[in-house]
């Protein structure tokens, strides 16, 4: 199996295709694997695409210790030294993962050809009652419901998808679930996941991003979660990062890469193009 010795970690790691290195980088305790079902497919005949499982995630390694989005960043900066990429990579990050992407572009832009943040955020945006540690709401759900339920609640909620997506296409909705489940974290650096999403704050470094970004969001993300209202932020990225281009995917909540993938990887497709 494909493993990469990455600083202190050894990361779990796919590459398909050959091109451009275009780096996927997966949102709070997510795995590669969601990426190989729809975005590994259409990219790989032009790029080569590297997914990757976190530290504490999947295959990886799982220190039990504190984690942050900036850690994060420095696992995939040297998990590209780690499998020979040399030149400037695309790099996507979709959620927490566009946190990580972050903090790659301002920790190392040398490595970053072009960034896109998707359904991401800088953090509080001012906001006083921004949680910094746990949500009581998901603690909550865990409680009452357990771990697996819970995340396939997440899936099924309309944070994620809408409702009438949910309804006539329950086979994605689970064929994403199981994607996510096969390659879980375990709880506890799980639960580290959602605090390090929860403390990132880059919002007096976004000025200082030097890479051309695309900010890309769901129409329809704006459900009350954790990190608040994601076109909301997404906007923010868009007005505080020079030059930063914006685009939606219209009809989508938080999982559009798996709601409407034509659509999505036809708007990536553009902006590599460009790039």
């Amino acid at each position: 199996m494909p493993y990469a010795q990455a600083g202190d970690v050894r990361i779990y790691y796919e590459a398909f295709g050959k091109g451009a290195p275009f780096l996927f980088v997966s949102g709070t305790g997510w795995p590669g694997e969601p990426w190989k079902i729809y975005q590994v497919p259409a990219f790989a005949d032009r790029c080569r695409v590297i997914v990757y499982d976190h530290r504490g995630v999947g295959g990886s390694d799982a220190p039990d210790e504190p984690y942050s989005t900036r850690q994060f960043a420095s696992d995939a900066a040297n998990l590209l030294d780690a499998i020979g990429v040399a030149e400037p990579a695309h790099i996507l990050g979709h959620s927490m993962g566009g946190r990580v992407c972050q903090w790659l572009a301002l920790d190392h832009p040398g490595k970053v050809r072009s960034m896109i943040l998707a359904a991401s955020g800088s953090g509080a945006m001012g906001d006083p009652d921004y949680p910094r540690e746990l949500a009581l709401h998901s603690i909550e759900s865990m409680i009452e419901h357990g771990y697996e339920e819970h995340i396939r609640r997440h899936m099924k909620s309309p944070f994620f998808f809408p409702g009438e997506f949910v309804k006539n296409h329950p086979e994605e909705v689970e064929r994403l679930f199981q994607a996510f489940w096969r390659r879980r974290p375990k709880l506890r650096p799980y639960l580290r996941h959602v605090i390090a999403r929860n403390q990132h704050e880059t919002e007096t470094f976004l000025d200082q991003i030097s890479v051309p970004t695309l900010v890309l969001v769901g129409g329809e993300d704006s459900a009350r979660s954790d990190t608040g209202n994601h076109v909301r932020s997404s906007e923010y990225l868009r007005d505080h990062i020079p030059g930063a281009r914006y685009a939606l995917v219209e009809g989508c909540a938080h999982g559009f890469f798996w709601q409407k993938p034509q659509e999505t990887n036809r708007i990536i497709s553009e902006w590599l193009e460009s790039h």
